[in-house]
């Protein structure tokens, strides 16, 4: 569904590029080979959701690049709104109102200094006060669009991560470069979950490593002092909701190898200057 939309709505001159990342006998490759003009780069062995993406990313040589995940579907005028908001040097990625059924998924990302990201919106019905445009503090990684000369001065995606608040890291280093923006006179549909499913396991094992690691990699450090206690609380409570699921031991392993990995922190710190995630956005 996903190669059908763009081939069908997408601007004219538009490049559709696929990353196939060492699927199974080929199936993605063949699938998107029926599509006339879909070009396929397939990765030798799987290397993850930013593994991909920055092979993809390193064959682009438009200026602007949208990323989308293969559960998702464009609808008709999705790109004119946002290529619009590029006019502005200062705009350097672009979320869409990505929509699951009658309910928002994401209005782009947020982050709180407290320790933990959402997406804008996720679950609302939608209603008119959805419909403004604003700057947001990160861009959702399902389908936005990105500056590519910005986003190559960032280094594309965290490869470490794999997958799972890539999309938020990602924004941090954007910010320095200029705004993040929400258009919701874009529309993509995204069928959550339909590539990796419910976090379980290794998968939220990952996803509570790295949501952890936002928090120690690019908060300022007078405000990792200042929001320590609250984040101390946000972790009991997350660790105190995934007991009740069963998922304990997955979610205290991430937390622990984030924990574990001072060292990479550092370094990632030391190499980075910070952005402090209270910079005034609307959060609405």
């Amino acid at each position: 569904m996903c190669l059908e939309s763009l081939t069908r709505f997408s601007p004219p001159g538009t490049r559709w590029l696929v990353v196939d990342d060492a699927s199974a006998e080929g199936c993605i490759s063949r699938v998107a080979h029926a599509f006339a003009g879909v070009e396929v780069l397939r990765r030798p062995t799987q290397g993850g959701f930013c593994k991909a993406v920055n092979t993809g990313l390193a064959e682009v040589t438009s200026p602007i690049v949208q990323v989308l995940n293969d559960d998702t579907v464009v609808t008709p005028g999705f790109a004119e709104p946002v290529l619009a908001r590029f006019a502005s040097p200062r705009v350097v990625a672009v979320s869409p109102l990505v929509l699951t059924g009658e309910r928002i998924d994401s209005m782009g990302d947020h982050f709180w200094p407290g320790g933990f990201a959402r997406k804008r919106g996720h679950g609302q019905s939608l209603g008119p006060h959805h419909l403004r445009p604003r700057r947001v503090a990160a861009a959702s990684g399902s389908a936005s669009f990105y500056r590519m000369a910005v986003l190559r001065a960032c280094g594309g995606f965290a490869e470490e991560l794999g997958a799972y608040f890539d999309d938020v890291d990602l924004s941090f280093r954007l910010r320095r470069h200029g705004e993040i923006w929400y258009e919701p006179a874009s529309r993509i549909t995204h069928h959550v979950s339909s590539s990796y499913g419910p976090p379980a396991g290794a998968l939220l094992e990952r996803q509570s490593r790295n949501e952890e690691l936002l928090y120690w990699r690019h908060l300022p450090a007078e405000q990792l002092l200042l929001w320590l206690p609250v984040h101390v609380g946000v972790v009991a409570l997350k660790a105190l909701l995934r007991w009740r699921e069963g998922n304990l031991a997955a979610f205290w392993r991430g937390r622990c190898a984030a924990w574990l990995s001072l060292r990479d922190i550092l370094r990632y710190r030391a190499d980075s200057l910070p952005v402090s995630p209270l910079t005034p956005i609307s959060r609405r």
